[in-house]
Protein backbone atom coordinates (compact mmCIF):
# COMPACT_ATOMS: atom_id res chain seq x y z
CA UNK A 1 0.00 0.00 0.00
CA UNK A 2 1.29 3.45 -0.86
CA UNK A 3 1.91 6.06 1.80
CA UNK A 4 0.00 9.36 1.72
CA UNK A 5 3.12 11.07 0.37
CA UNK A 6 3.43 8.47 -2.41
CA UNK A 7 -0.26 8.88 -3.28
CA UNK A 8 0.25 12.66 -3.55
CA UNK A 9 3.23 12.05 -5.84
CA UNK A 10 1.21 9.61 -7.96
CA UNK A 11 -1.60 12.17 -8.23
CA UNK A 12 0.93 14.59 -9.78
CA UNK A 13 1.28 12.08 -12.62
CA UNK A 14 -2.42 12.26 -13.46
CA UNK A 15 -4.12 12.55 -15.82
CA UNK A 16 -1.82 10.41 -17.89
CA UNK A 17 -2.04 9.23 -21.49
CA UNK A 18 -0.07 6.07 -20.73
CA UNK A 19 1.44 3.78 -18.11
CA UNK A 20 4.36 1.44 -18.67
CA UNK A 21 3.77 -2.08 -17.34
CA UNK A 22 6.93 -4.14 -17.09
CA UNK A 23 7.68 -7.71 -16.09
CA UNK A 24 11.00 -8.17 -14.34
CA UNK A 25 12.71 -11.26 -13.02
CA UNK A 26 14.41 -10.34 -9.76
CA UNK A 27 17.70 -12.01 -9.01
CA UNK A 28 18.10 -11.96 -5.24
CA UNK A 29 20.14 -14.40 -3.19
CA UNK A 30 20.69 -14.41 0.54
CA UNK A 31 24.17 -13.00 -0.04
CA UNK A 32 22.95 -10.26 -2.42
CA UNK A 33 20.17 -9.33 0.02
CA UNK A 34 22.75 -8.95 2.81
CA UNK A 35 24.93 -6.79 0.52
CA UNK A 36 21.94 -4.57 -0.31
CA UNK A 37 21.21 -4.10 3.39
CA UNK A 38 24.83 -3.06 3.99
CA UNK A 39 24.69 -0.69 1.00
CA UNK A 40 21.38 0.84 2.14
CA UNK A 41 22.79 1.79 5.55
CA UNK A 42 25.65 3.63 3.86
CA UNK A 43 28.41 1.07 4.16
CA UNK A 44 31.01 1.29 1.40
CA UNK A 45 31.17 -1.82 -0.78
CA UNK A 46 34.04 -3.03 -2.92
CA UNK A 47 33.68 -3.32 -6.69
CA UNK A 48 33.40 -7.08 -6.34
CA UNK A 49 30.60 -6.67 -3.79
CA UNK A 50 28.74 -4.15 -5.97
CA UNK A 51 28.58 -6.74 -8.75
CA UNK A 52 26.91 -9.09 -6.25
CA UNK A 53 23.98 -6.75 -5.48
CA UNK A 54 20.48 -7.90 -6.47
CA UNK A 55 19.45 -7.07 -10.02
CA UNK A 56 16.51 -7.55 -12.33
CA UNK A 57 16.21 -9.00 -15.79
CA UNK A 58 13.75 -7.44 -18.24
CA UNK A 59 11.12 -9.98 -19.39
CA UNK A 60 8.61 -7.77 -21.19
CA UNK A 61 7.00 -4.35 -21.31
CA UNK A 62 3.84 -2.82 -22.68
CA UNK A 63 2.63 0.77 -22.96
CA UNK A 64 -0.95 0.92 -21.65
CA UNK A 65 -2.91 3.68 -23.39
CA UNK A 66 -6.58 2.78 -22.89
CA UNK A 67 -8.11 5.21 -20.39
CA UNK A 68 -10.19 2.56 -18.55
CA UNK A 69 -7.08 0.41 -18.07
CA UNK A 70 -5.10 3.43 -16.86
CA UNK A 71 -7.84 4.30 -14.35
CA UNK A 72 -8.04 0.72 -13.08
CA UNK A 73 -4.25 0.33 -12.80
CA UNK A 74 -4.01 3.64 -10.95
CA UNK A 75 -6.65 2.61 -8.38
CA UNK A 76 -5.03 -0.84 -8.07
CA UNK A 77 -1.65 0.83 -7.55
CA UNK A 78 -2.90 3.02 -4.72
CA UNK A 79 -4.32 -0.02 -2.92
CA UNK A 80 -1.61 -2.59 -3.65
CA UNK A 81 1.53 -0.82 -4.95
CA UNK A 82 4.66 -0.12 -2.94
CA UNK A 83 7.84 1.96 -3.07
CA UNK A 84 6.86 4.67 -5.57
CA UNK A 85 10.06 6.34 -6.75
CA UNK A 86 11.57 8.14 -9.70
CA UNK A 87 13.74 5.52 -11.38
CA UNK A 88 14.16 6.65 -14.99
CA UNK A 89 13.50 9.48 -17.43
CA UNK A 90 13.05 10.06 -21.14
CA UNK A 91 13.43 13.28 -23.12
CA UNK A 92 9.75 14.02 -22.58
CA UNK A 93 8.89 12.42 -19.21
CA UNK A 94 10.06 11.66 -15.71
CA UNK A 95 8.66 8.26 -14.70
CA UNK A 96 7.53 7.32 -11.21
CA UNK A 97 7.68 3.57 -10.77
CA UNK A 98 6.05 1.35 -8.18
CA UNK A 99 6.18 -2.35 -7.50
CA UNK A 100 3.31 -4.84 -7.40
CA UNK A 101 4.11 -7.86 -5.25
CA UNK A 102 3.31 -11.14 -6.94
CA UNK A 103 1.02 -12.27 -4.11
CA UNK A 104 -1.42 -9.44 -4.95
CA UNK A 105 -1.92 -10.30 -8.61
CA UNK A 106 -5.65 -10.76 -9.10
CA UNK A 107 -7.84 -12.14 -11.89
CA UNK A 108 -8.33 -8.74 -13.55
CA UNK A 109 -4.59 -8.05 -13.70
CA UNK A 110 -4.01 -11.53 -15.12
CA UNK A 111 -6.57 -10.75 -17.84
CA UNK A 112 -4.68 -7.55 -18.64
CA UNK A 113 -1.38 -9.44 -18.80
CA UNK A 114 -3.02 -11.99 -21.10
CA UNK A 115 -4.39 -9.26 -23.37
CA UNK A 116 -0.85 -7.96 -23.89
CA UNK A 117 0.70 -11.46 -24.26
CA UNK A 118 2.58 -11.27 -20.95
CA UNK A 119 0.66 -13.81 -18.86
CA UNK A 120 2.59 -16.89 -20.02
CA UNK A 121 5.90 -15.15 -19.32
CA UNK A 122 4.67 -14.11 -15.88
CA UNK A 123 3.37 -17.57 -14.97
CA UNK A 124 6.46 -19.46 -16.19
CA UNK A 125 8.86 -17.25 -14.20
CA UNK A 126 8.14 -17.69 -10.48
CA UNK A 127 10.45 -14.80 -9.57
CA UNK A 128 8.81 -12.42 -12.07
CA UNK A 129 7.26 -9.27 -10.65
CA UNK A 130 5.40 -6.31 -12.08
CA UNK A 131 6.38 -2.67 -12.08
CA UNK A 132 4.12 0.17 -13.19
CA UNK A 133 5.63 3.46 -14.30
CA UNK A 134 3.61 6.67 -14.41
CA UNK A 135 4.86 9.60 -16.52
CA UNK A 136 5.11 13.26 -15.58
CA UNK A 137 5.81 15.70 -18.42
CA UNK A 138 9.04 17.63 -18.06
Amino acid sequence: MLTNHEIDTLNCCLPSDHILLELEKWMVTEKSHHLRDRFNIGELLTGEELVGLPYSEHLGEVKITESKEIQWLTAFSVAIGRDLQSIFESDEYIYYTLFIDRKYINHQLKELLDKYDLLDTFQTNPSANITLSFPVKR
